[in-house]
């Protein structure tokens, strides 16, 4: 058992009793077992955050920093894997891209690009309410966002 941060659920170091981004103390979390396929596939796997979808680990894939998923075991697999299937091509420039998924046994994966920052709700947390213009331009990106996932059928 490792302990997350009860705000945003980052791990944390055995060390830390409270989380770089937003000082929240820790609680326990379960993180889910690494399949030997994916730990063969993605070399140096290292836990980052724990969800209510998933689990989140860290690791390189050459020079890039990748994320990679293990998604909670939920409902129809199969479906699952469809949905993300049309993630594939979206593109936007609020949305970390997908570069893989597949599944082992009952474990479904995916990889996708690391976006270095903090959560919006760390941030609403540390900053609270925002001038209209800057919140005017977020709220712009996570339309369009949204608009490309509805193009794609999600």
């Amino acid at each position: 058992m490792m302990r997350a941060c009860s705000n945003c659920r980052k791990l944390l170091a055995a060390k830390d009793s409270v989380c770089v981004d937003d000082a929240a103390l820790g609680q326990p979390v379960k993180i889910a077992e690494i399949p030997r396929e994916l730990a063969e596939r993605f070399p140096g796997l290292e836990p980052f955050a724990v969800g209510q979808t998933g689990c989140l680990f860290t690791t390189r894939v050459g020079a890039t920093r990748v994320v990679v998923k293990l998604l909670h075991a939920s409902g129809d697999r199969e479906r699952t894997l469809r949905e993300i299937a049309k993630q594939v091509g979206v593109r936007a420039p609020s949305l970390g891209r997908l570069y893989e998924y597949g599944a082992f046994g009952d474990t479904v994966w995916l990889s996708r690009e690391f976006v270095e920052g903090e959560s919006l709700a760390v941030r609403i947390r540390k900053l609270g309410a925002q001038p209209l213009q800057p919140t005017l331009i977020l709220v712009a990106q996570l339309a369009s966002a949204l608009d490309e996932l509805h193009r794609a059928g999600l």
